[in-house]
């Protein structure tokens, strides 16, 4: 499991570093993403994110 501070450390730091990043917080989920709505909230933003920073043209 990643400790919450650990992933707000890492996010921190890529801000810092001036690289695209987006933090989402998954409320009430594990590490292994057990529940199916938070699942595709995960898969939904992370489509989101490769578009927007790693477009297909």
């Amino acid at each position: 499991m990643v400790a919450f501070d650990q992933s707000t450390r890492m996010a921190d730091a890529l801000r810092n570093a001036g690289k695209p990043h987006e933090f989402v917080t998954l409320s009430e989920e594990d590490h292994w993403l057990s529940k199916a709505a938070t699942r595709k909230q995960m898969l939904e933003e992370a489509m989101r994110f490769v578009q927007k920073h790693n477009p297909a043209d």
